[in-house]
Order: C-alpha cells, then structure tokens, then sequence
C-alpha cells in the first residue's frame, strides 16, 4: 500500500506548521541577506585622527564621538542589508565635524566602491545626527569591512580627494589642514 503523493510545497508547508516554523528559511522576507548570511557592513575599529585633549575640547565628551560613529556604523548595515552580497570592500568611513552641525563625510574603500552603492550609503550616513563641535574641527574614521571585505592593512584613511590634494602642497600637511583644503571653512 502506498501513501498518497502530496506535492512537496504542501508537504513543507505541513513540516513548517509541525515545528513551528513561518516560512522557510530560503524565503525569509525575500533577503538574500538572511540566506547567505553575509554580514553587509561590520565595523572593526575607530581611527581619531587627532589629539584626544584636542577632541575632548572640542567636544566635551569624546565618548559623544564614538556614539556618533557607532550610530554611522549602524545607519551603514541598514542601507546595506537588503542588498544582495556585493564585491567584497574594506576601508573607512571618514567624518570631519565642525560646529553648528556642519559636516562631511568621505568613503575610502578598496576596491573603490561603486557609484550606485556610494549614493546608497552617503543619505543613510548622512541622517545621522553628529555630536555638537564647540569650535574647529574634528576628523575621525571608521574602519569597515562590506561583506567580509579584506581591512586595510594602512593605519589610517586616504580618501582620493584628500591625496590628491596633498600632491598639490609642497608641504606636508596635518590631517586638519588637509580637510580644510577640500572642505574649506
């Protein structure tokens, strides 16, 4: 005697309801994210680029500054997450602050991200509120990874403009001289 053939859509369905299951894995909310598990954007570190007494006066409370870059990290896998796995990046995130909740942000990643995933990222990165700058300027990074790219193995970010600015000056320039040659006050 043999047993009735159901198809397999029912009969998964009729597992899924047995162990309390929703829906299968493979069409969870329809995210590819969900099923290669590939982490869309993971911080790794914070990189100051100044003095820490310099951000303390400049800020008040430096830890204001990781919570800003944390939150830049957060807003980044977000934007991200939908996407389907892309060409694996590693890089930074740059910021420099100024007051009155001036801003710019840099992406400084290799491979160069492409133009579609750079307009992807600058809104999301740019609806996140900064920490209030009493006076000057403070520059920071975020070291990143985009999924599971290779982290950069220099200390610090080299955004294109910022090079290509430099090779200008005849003079080496401190990181605040260099932001206020591409972002003038």
């Amino acid at each position: 005697m043999h047993a009735p053939h159901v198809p397999a859509a029912p009969r998964r369905r009729a597992l899924h309801r047995l162990l309390g299951l929703a829906a299968a894995p493979w069409a969870a909310a329809g995210t590819t994210q969900a099923a290669t598990a590939v982490p869309a954007f993971t911080a790794a570190g914070i990189v100051l680029l100044q003095d820490g007494a310099l951000l303390r006066e400049r800020l008040g409370d430096i830890d204001q500054l990781h919570l800003y870059l944390d939150a830049l990290g957060e807003a980044a896998g977000q934007a991200l997450a939908p996407l389907f796995p892309g060409r694996p990046a590693g890089g930074f995130v740059v910021v420099a602050l100024r007051p009155g909740g001036a801003r710019r942000l840099w992406l400084d990643f290799e491979p160069e991200l492409p133009p579609a995933l750079q307009a992807r990222l600058q809104p999301a990165l740019a609806s996140v509120a900064p920490p209030p700058v009493r006076d000057g300027l403070v520059v920071a990074a975020l070291q990143a990874s985009l999924w599971r790219g290779r982290l950069p193995t220099r200390p610090a970010p080299a955004p294109t403009e910022w090079r290509e600015a430099a090779a200008r000056q005849a003079e080496r320039l401190e990181v605040a001289a260099l932001v206020d040659r591409v972002w003038p006050p």
